[in-house]
This record gives C-alpha cells, sequence and structure tokens, in this order.
C-alpha cells in the first residue's frame, strides 16, 4: 500500500476566498480533528481510495466491511474517550453526535 498524506484543502487550490474560514463556517468545530481522519482513512484501502485527477477520494461503501473498518479506526484511535467518558467534555461530544444524526 502506498503512503498518501492528506493535506487540507486550503493548502491545495487557490480560490477567491478563503477556504479555511469557509471550512470553519460549514464544519463550525474540530477541523484539526477532521483533517486527521481523513489522513488516517486515506492510509486504508477498506475506504476504498480512488484516485481522480490528482486528487484522492476516501469513501465507505457500507457493506460487509463496515466492521472491519469501524475496528480499523478503533485500532487508531478514532472513538478514544467517545461515548465511554463521562463529563461535561464528553456529554457535549454525544449531544453533538446526536444533532447530527
Amino acid at each position: 500500500m502506498s503512503e498518501y498524506h492528506y493535506s487540507p484543502p486550503e493548502l491545495n487550490e487557490s480560490y477567491g476566498f478563503d477556504v479555511k474560514e469557509m471550512r470553519k463556517l460549514l464544519d463550525g468545530h474540530n477541523l484539526e480533528d477532521i483533517d486527521w481522519l481523513s489522513g488516517l482513512m486515506m492510509l486504508s484501502n477498506l475506504f476504498n481510495r480512488k484516485e481522480r485527477g490528482g486528487k484522492i477520494f476516501v469513501s465507505p461503501d457500507y457493506n460487509h466491511l463496515s466492521m472491519k473498518r469501524i475496528l480499523y479506526l478503533l485500532e487508531n484511535g478514532v472513538f478514544q474517550g467517545w461515548l465511554t467518558e463521562t463529563g461535561p467534555e464528553a456529554e457535549s461530544l454525544l449531544l453533538l453526535l446526536r444533532c447530527n444524526a
């Protein structure tokens, strides 16, 4: 497996607006976590990595490999603390998950 490194969109192309500010507006939070998770997904064939026009796209295909994907993410620390910790910060994460579901 070749190694790919994720870089956020604001580093890749020039636009007539501030891409980083647009991401903050659209995503609103945890941009570093989103970038880290995107990079992690690019490292595994479990997420159907495709290269098109010099860009790499990843996405799950929701078939029988879903549990393997979840296990891969779990083993790489994605869910650390999510759904298992208590306290104000953990409650905020749970609320965020419920609102985005």
